[in-house]
This record gives C-alpha cells, structure tokens and sequence, in this order.
C-alpha cells in the first residue's frame, strides 16, 4: 500500500498518476463516456492549473484556498474534486439543485475564493459576490497547459460540507484531509475490492460518503460507475445498471438500501456480482426484504458504518455471514483506528457498560470545525478529559450505549434532530425560515414517521389575515424558494392559534394530535385504474383531500414516494410504472391515463403481493429453502 504524504494527506492524485503511469487504459470513471486513468490524469492537470490561477486573482491573501463546485454529479466534478486536492485547496459541493438563496448563503458560509460550473451553471446562480471569482470551465482555452509535478501543497485539502442549523441557516463543517486519509486507508482494509473492481458514486456530491466512494476507490485503481439520476430514483432501473456493470461495491443510506431489497423480490437472479454493501446516515433496521435478499447473495457483505458529518464515518459493523442471525437493530459496532468513542452520562462521567449516555468523539476524525463559526465550534467541539487526559472532543447528541463486548448501540437522539431520507435536518431551521415568511406569527414543526416511506415533516402555522399576500400557498413557495426539497413540509396547516401549556408555551402534543392523526388502512383497489392511481396516493401521502388534478410533489411526494408507489402499483394493480413517468405525470388523473390512454378506468385484476413481501415472518423459511437449493446444486 502506498504512503501517506508526509503532509498527512491521502495522496489521491499521487495514486492517479501512479495508476495513469501503470496502466493508463484501465477505465478510472464510467458515466455517459468511459474516462481512463491517464485521461483522468491530464483532465485533473488541466483543471488544477485552472484552479490554480483562479485562486491566485481572487483578493484578499489571507483567504482560504477554497473553491466551491457548482456542478452535477459526474466524471468531470470528480476530476474536479482530485484537481483541489493536487494544489491543496478545500473544495465546497453544490447542488445545482438547491434553490439559488440557499446556494447564496453556502458560498458565502464557506469562505470560497472560486465558484467552479459551467456557463449555465453560473448563469443561473446569479451576481457573485466580490470575493469570488467564477471559473467557466466551458471557457477554458483548449491550449491550457496542464499543471505540471507541483511542490507538496502547504497542506493537504479538505472539504466543506454543510447541514442544517438550528439558527435557520446552514452550517458548513471543515474536514481535514487527515480525517479523510485515515477513513479511505481503513475502508480499503475493510473490504475485498481489488484494483479494476466496479463502485458505484450514488450519493449526492453535498453528502459526506459521496468522498468516500470516490477517493476509496480511484486511490486503489479501481472503476467509478456513476449512477444516472434516474436510476437513483428507480430501484428497478438502479439493478439493471448494478448488473449490466458489475457493481461490486455499493455504498447505501438505509432508506435506499431497504427499497433496493424490496425491488430485489421481482429480480431474484439480479446483483449477483456484489460482494460488498455498506450503509450509514440512519438507524439500520433488518427486515425480511434485506434478510431475503443478502440469503440471495452469500458472496456478498454488510456493513452498517456510523458518524455524523462532523467525523464521518467513526464506526463500523459488519454484520455475520448468515442474514438468518441478523438482529433486527444491529450495532453501530467499534471504532475506527484512531478514534476514540466515549458514552458520557449527564454528569460527564463515562456511563458504565449496559447504561444509555450520549456520545463523544475523539481523535484524528474530528472535523477543525464550523466554518466562520468560532462560538459553534467550541460548544459542540469541547475538550473534556473523558479517559482522565484532556481531549478535543466531538458532541454528537447522539444515545448510545455499550454491551459489555465494546459494540455500541444507536439508541436516540438526544434534541429534536431528524433525518428525511439520510439527510439531517434541525426543525428549529425549518421553524426560523417559516416565522421569515411575510404574514407568519406562529410556526411549529414536527417530524412525521409515517409522512411517506422515509419519514416526512409538517407544519402548522397562524397568519395574519391583513398582511396582504399571506396564504399556505404563499407560504409554501417562500419555503420552496430557501429550502431543498427534503426540508420542505409535506403540509402546512393554517390553524387561528397555536395550542399552549399552562404556562404559555406552544403545546407540541397538541399540535400532534392536530397534524399526525392516525393514516386509514391501504384501500383495496375497485378495478378503476384511475380511481384506484387517486387512492394510492392518497394512502401513501397521508392525504385525504388530494384530488385528481393535483400534483403530488405540490402535496409532499418525494422521490422515495415514488418508489413505493411503483411497488404498490406492482403488486395491487399489476401495473409496471417506471418511475420517470411518474415524473412526467404528477397529477394522478394524469397518470392514469398515461397507463391506459384509451381506457383508465377499465377493471383491472389485482394481484397478491409475493408471501414474502405480504406477511411478516417469512424471510427465515426463504432461507432456508434458498440454502436447500444451493446445497443441491439447483
């Protein structure tokens, strides 16, 4: 294995280079084009000249070199991340998504000297602020001289990634390229991924694991499948492309890893060539789908990895070869190579094995901190002195507690943090943005388990009937406008007045009992295709009053909606429903005609969902019987 820099960085562009040198037709980067290691190679020399020069017009001297990437997930903001670590600048990960207000504050909050994207990318983006200078990479000059073997960096790069703050504005957390080393070192010790070996870059560019699949996979030659945006909203779709290359290393939030599982059962012969999966970002929880379809797979390894974005990963499980002894919670499990996890009762005392405490971090894997945010960063990154030696800790405000083995257990939070679809989400920022809307005098938020597959956020707000403009409506598209689309309420309730305690504070319970009233059982379809679309939905959303000409994105649908919508389609009305159209028919009135133009509302057969997706229970005896096959030879 290489060495480490004697900077302490993870020496990816070094591998790069070596690899390009070695072996310059292995395939690096799969996405629209096949991207070799020596074309990777000269496109990360290109860029890092590019950067190099931009950084260096960009005023103030004492700035960070820091460039934010304003891009979509591909072969190019790859090349682009590699070309920051080469001239050791901190790189920054934008959403092209993201509305553009919410974008403002993250390119001011990270102290970025250079916004990297195309034309239109920066076109859209609006004015730039003094401080930065865009670099159009549409507008390079095709005679750019690549940069050539540079002095070591000053230090190494990192990154800075945000999440959601409680004081209503995002909050960008600065990791070290030490942390980042010594995560890639230890995951490419943890699995059997050898060089040439396929991976999959799933994750969102704005999401801490999407480095990890990177880096732990161009470091050691092996190939980068970028996964289409299409796919990652269609399970069924995302196991065509798994199979067609190869994927043999997958990294997963629970939330995708459990529909992956689920559409798995209608391809029973697919992802044969996986050999690992790894999961984080949430509670893992082990259900007859996930059992049936590792019992499939006996080649192929789980991993249940933990750790906030001010750490990554900081521990690791892997679950045993057989899924018939899966717990249905599994461990979070032990710490990496030097980290250090303490359980801290409220006194500040370590908890004894068995008791619940909340969760520090130590070690080489804390981030330097929130960027900008010196007052932030000393509360939640204290020094404590948990083994009896003074130590820089991370608070996570996480529960946990340890077995007498040394495996932790994720219990709880301890604050009102949430995750929607493995991304962490403060409702109190939800809460600062809807109380900036103009007409507002009240908002209380609240998470919704049962708000869609992967949990959901509502809201009940009071107006002022004389601010003009004020409605839910107004509200919405306000919210819409700063927020991304998984911290945007799936409802928003008007109420006269917020309930409140006898001592005159919001009374939270209250407003539950308003908003998360209990969901009606799944309807049974009638046969009319396009009454029986209507009712889905409603099921699936919580939504009683939505009606046939209303956009279901407008009623807070998200894409894991859409993903249990195909199935339940599938399996109530025999209907295959790709998910792009889906997309293309929000309205249900619509969609239905789109599945039957000539007849939607003809009588359709349901069918029965298979035993194993039906009934609770089954997925021991389909190991069994998948184990007496193999056995066979069958």
């Amino acid at each position: 294995m290489p060495e480490a820099s004697p900077a302490g960085g993870i020496c990816l562009t070094d591998r790069i280079e070596r690899f390009a040198a070695d072996d310059p037709d292995l395939v690096a980067i799969r996405g629209v084009d096949r991207i070799t290691y020596s074309e990777l190679c000269m496109d990360v020399r290109r860029l890092s000249a590019a950067m190099s020069e931009a950084l260096s017009g960009t005023p103030g001297s004492a700035r960070p070199r820091r460039v934010a990437l304003l891009m979509p997930r591909g072969a190019r903001i790859c090349a682009a991340i590699v070309a920051a670590q080469r001239i050791g600048a901190d790189y920054v990960p934008l959403d092209p998504s993201y509305p553009r207000a919410r974008l403002a504050q993250m390119l001011q909050g990270s102290q970025a000297s250079v916004l990297v994207g195309t034309g239109p990318e920066l076109g859209a983006f609006g004015d730039m602020p003094d401080h930065v200078r865009p670099l159009n990479l549409e507008a390079l000059p095709a005679d750019l001289p690549a940069l050539p073997d540079a002095q070591p960096a000053p230090r190494p790069g990192g990154y800075v990634m945000f999440t959601s703050g409680s004081t209503g504005a995002p909050k960008g957390v600065l990791q070290t390229a030490a942390a980042l080393e010594n995560l890639v070192l230890w995951q490419d010790g943890l699995g059997r991924c050898a060089r040439g070996d396929v991976t999959a870059q799933f994750a969102p560019l704005s999401f801490d694991v999407s480095f990890q699949e990177i880096a732990a996979t161009l470091c050691f030659g092996g190939t980068l499948v970028i996964v289409s945006e299409s796919a990652r909203r269609d399970p069924l779709e995302l196991i065509a492309r798994l199979d067609d290359l190869r994927v043999r290393r997958l990294f997963l939030p629970f939330i995708a890893l459990r529909q992956l599982a689920h559409a798995s059962l209608h391809r029973p012969s697919a992802l044969t060539a996986l050999r690992e999966v790894h999961t984080a970002g949430e509670q893992l929880v082990i259900g007859d789908e996930i059992r049936t379809m590792f019992a499939r797979l006996p080649e192929c390894r789980l991993f249940n990895q933990y750790g906030p974005t001010e750490t990554h990963v900081v521990s690791c499980h892997r679950l045993p070869d057989d899924p018939a002894e899966w717990e249905a919670l599994p461990p979070i499990g032990t710490a990496l190579p030097r980290v250090g996890l303490h359980v801290l009762g409220a006194d500040g005392a370590p908890a004894p094995d068995g008791e619940e405490g909340e969760l520090f971090v130590s070690g080489i894997a804390l981030a330097d901190g929130y960027v900008g945010r010196p007052d932030l960063t000393r509360e939640r990154f204290p020094v404590l002195s948990p083994g009896g030696v003074e130590t820089r800790c991370y608070r996570t405000g996480d529960i946990v507690r340890k077995d007498a083995d040394g495996m932790l257990r994720y219990v709880g939070r301890a604050d009102s943090q949430v995750k929607i679809d493995g991304y962490r989400v403060e409702l109190a920022e939800v809460e600062s943005v809807l109380n900036d809307c103009r007409g507002v005098t009240g908002a209380v938020v609240l998470y919704d388990a049962a708000g869609g597959a992967g949990g959901g956020i509502v809201a009940a707000i009071t107006l002022d009937v004389s601010a003009g403009d004020a409605s839910p409506g107004a509200v919405l598209a306000r919210v819409r406008a700063t927020l991304p689309a998984f911290m945007v309420p799936s409802r928003i309730e008007p109420l006269k007045t917020l309930p409140l305690t006898p001592s005159g504070k919001v009374d939270r319970k209250a407003v539950e009992r308003i908003l998360l009233e209990p969901r009606a059982a799944e309807p049974e379809p009638t046969g009319r295709l396009d009454h029986d679309v209507l009712m889905l939905w409603r099921h699936l959303l919580g939504r009683r009053d939505l009606r046939p000409q209303d956009n279901v994105f407008d009623h807070g649908a998200k894409s894991i909606d859409v993903i249990q919508f195909q199935f339940k389609a599938l399996s109530r009305l025999a209907r295959t429903v790709p998910a792009a159209l889906v997309y293309e028919h929000p309205r249900a009135g619509d969609l239905a005609r789109a599945l039957d133009p000539t007849h939607a509302d003809r009588r359709v057969v349901a069918v029965a969902p298979p035993p194993h997706v039906a009934r609770t229970g089954m997925a021991r005896s389909n190991i069994a019987r998948i184990r007496a096959r193999r056995a066979s030879g069958a």
